[in-house]
């Protein structure tokens, strides 16, 4: 998925917009919009399991349990 982080000019103010796909969230500051793009970002590309399977291990869990 892209996700970006840029600034708009709407009249006097600025206004932060995140995308993703065709998705568009506003933010009215900058920290705001890369805090939520970062998290966006993290959460998609944490490992997720499908139904009917086992959930994925970590490292540290996998080398404690062998």
């Amino acid at each position: 998925m892209d996700i970006t982080a840029g600034k708009l000019l709407q009249g006097d103010s600025e206004v932060w917009r995140v995308t993703a796909d065709s998705m568009a969230f506003s933010f009215s500051c900058q920290a705001s919009a890369l805090t939520f793009a970062a998290k966006l970002k993290e959460r998609i590309d944490a490992p997720h399991s499908l139904p009917n399977e086992k959930p994925a291990r970590s490292n540290q869990e996998s080398s404690a349990n062998p």
